[in-house]
Parts: C-alpha cells; sequence; structure tokens
C-alpha cells in the first residue's frame, strides 16, 4: 500500500509514518495542499491521500477541491486527519467530497 500524508505539522508526520511504515505501508509526504498536488503528479499508484484541514499555501478543503476537479483522481480516495470539529466545516468538506 502507497499513502499520501499532505500535512504541515512535522510532529503528525512523525506519527503516521511510524504507524504506517510498521504494517509496510510506503509513505509519501508533502507539507500543505499545493506540494501534495505536485506530489500526486509525480507519485503513482496511490491508495489513500491523509490530508490535513488547516495547511498554509493551500489548505485541506482547497487541496480535496483541486483533487476531485482533476477527473484523474476522482476515485482516488481522501481522508482528512484533522483537528477541526466544526460541524460546518465537516459537512462542506463531505459536500466537495461527493
Amino acid at each position: 500500500m502507497k499513502v499520501l500524508v499532505v500535512d504541515d505539522s512535522k510532529a503528525m508526520w512523525t506519527i503516521l509514518k511510524k504507524i504506517l511504515e510498521s504494517v509496510g505501508t510506503i509513505v509519501e509526504e508533502a507539507g500543505n495542499g499545493q506540494e501534495g498536488l505536485e506530489k500526486l503528479k509525480l507519485v503513482t499508484q496511490l491508495d489513500i491521500v491523509l490530508v490535513d484541514w488547516n495547511m498554509p499555501a493551500m489548505n485541506g478543503l482547497d487541496f480535496v477541491c483541486a483533487v476531485r476537479a482533476n477527473p484523474h483522481f476522482r476515485k482516488l480516495p481522501l481522508m482528512m486527519v484533522t483537528t477541526e470539529t466544526e460541524r460546518s466545516q465537516m459537512e462542506k468538506a463531505l459536500a466537495e467530497d461527493q
């Protein structure tokens, strides 16, 4: 399995990478949504993208919208991994991923 982690928190990268690699997952990393889009152009056969909400340059929701706008990545599984708790924000993210 190959996972792209898009998160500006080095601590979160470290935690997710350690957990995922312990079960044999290959982990790619990007520090914000813009870097994540660039990684998508370079990395082949991703199984899922884990994305933070609050990041500089391009936040997680903008990243999800950009990914879903590209027909090539339309079916790529995306999962928000965030501390965002505002219900309206979560509903907005889910609506964008439909």
